[in-house]
């Protein structure tokens, strides 16, 4: 029997276009948290390209993800989740 992969996140584009993603970590980063998404049917296969967004709640206190306009927060998070995965080989 095949098990199902739970850490599957669907969002919706734009273009209202469904898009499934892995879910790879949630990090904080300077009192903010952010969601690290690998797209599951990526155009190359071989680049394992990651997504951040920045987790926000709305007035219902659901969760919501927002794409980070700011580069210099991007680059920042992004770090942050290179540091992560690092300490993460040096312990293996």
């Amino acid at each position: 029997m095949k098990e199902a992969n739970t850490n599957i996140i669907e969002l919706v584009g734009e273009d209202n276009e469904t898009v499934q993603f892995e879910h790879v970590m949630t990090i904080s980063y300077e009192e903010r948290d952010y969601i690290v998404l690998k797209i599951l049917e990526s155009e190359d296969p071989e680049e394992d390209e990651v997504i951040i967004m920045r987790i926000e709640s709305n007035e219902n206190g659901e969760e919501l993800y927002k794409t980070i306009d700011d580069e210099e927060e991007q680059q920042e998070v992004f770090d942050a989740f290179l540091e992560i995965l690092d300490s993460q080989e040096e312990e293996k």
